[in-house]
């Protein structure tokens, strides 16, 4: 072949796959190639390293570092961040946490799996309902968007890059995480760059991702003294909210232009009631603390299943009052 001829059968390539890439999607497709795309879980022993930042670019921005490590069906996640540290284990049908405090870590629970994070569980019409279709054209790419909505849970808004075949962006209107920088892995590929942004304000980046082949020391999946157990499958269905007392005082009043912060962590069992519960304020507020933590006791939960099965699993619960109320 030519070298006129081959430019010439490129060019015609790139033109068939940018047509593709400009029609709309089938959702279900769609999730499945970028899933396979960007699966990393396959290859094999390698590590994730990473820079963890909190509150980027604020007066009170705290940074830090994750290691990722993974070996087929094994993982294991370590994030440190001033001075703090903990740690997520999975073996099998079986999850482990430990380490300090889970409430200095609200908001990193996607880090658990950091490699599920820019991926969405397979999806079929029968079980999710697609809708909301938007589209972007940028050099080289067009990104899709759709609604996707699964059961009575609240709609997420997906982004897809059509052209390279992988997921830019999961979430809801006020809480989005974005994916960006990807780059190849053993016939993979994963975002070096990972955005969280809330209410339009980033509140959490992971900077620098780098993937590498590595023999991981099988010291590395050793169960960490003190860890909470938890048992666990691929296709689990989180534990949802049934009863809501209010967490906040109502008529508590604030001077103009203040807020305060509140974060809970508990276990829901698998009776459904929230267990273990650990509350924090910014600021401290020993009043409101007792009374958040006594009403997230009396939530009642239906609880996180795997298959027929429930079983008991962790929750994070974060949330902001202010002046102007909720």
């Amino acid at each position: 072949m030519t070298n006129k001829l081959r430019c010439a059968v490129v060019v015609v390539l790139a033109a068939l796959a940018g047509h593709a890439a400009d029609k709309k999607p089938d959702p279900s497709q769609l999730i499945s190639a970028a899933n396979k795309n960007s699966d990393l879980s396959t290859i094999p022993s390698h590590r994730l390293t990473g820079t963890v930042v909190l509150g980027p670019g604020a007066k009170n921005e705290r940074i830090g570092s994750i290691n990722f490590y993974r070996e087929r069906e094994r993982y294991r996640s370590d994030i440190e961040i001033s001075g703090q540290h903990r740690t997520w284990l999975h073996i099998g049908n079986k999850a482990y946490s430990a380490g300090s405090s889970p409430l200095v870590f609200m908001g990193l629970e996607k880090l658990t799996d950091i490699e599920k994070a820019w991926r969405e569980p397979e999806a079929n019409g029968t079980t999710m309902k697609f809708g909301g279709f938007s589209r972007k054209k940028v050099p080289n790419s067009t990104t899709w968007c759709f609604n996707a909505n699964q059961r009575d849970y609240e709609a997420r808004r997906l982004c897809f890059d059509a052209t390279r075949q992988v997921m830019v962006s999961t979430g809801y209107e006020q809480d989005l995480y974005e994916f960006s920088d990807f780059q190849p892995f053993e016939g993979r590929q994963y975002p070096t760059d990972i955005r969280r942004i809330k209410n339009g304000k980033a509140v959490l980046e992971i900077r620098n991702l780098h993937a590498q082949l590595e023999d991981i020391p099988e010291s590395i999946f050793d169960v960490p003294a003190g860890a909470r157990e938890f048992e666990t499958c691929d296709d689990i269905v989180d534990a949802k909210l049934i009863s809501q007392p209010e967490l906040f005082p109502r008529g508590t009043s604030f001077p103009a232009g203040t807020s305060l912060k509140i974060f809970i962590y508990g276990v829901v069992g698998v009776d459904g009631t929230l267990g273990n519960v650990e509350v924090a304020a910014i600021p401290r507020d020993p009043a409101i603390l007792k009374f958040a933590e006594d009403a997230a006791r009396k939530r009642r939960y239906s609880p996180a299943r795997c298959g027929a099965k429930a079983v008991a699993s962790e929750i994070y619960i974060e949330f902001e009052v202010s002046s102007s109320g909720y």
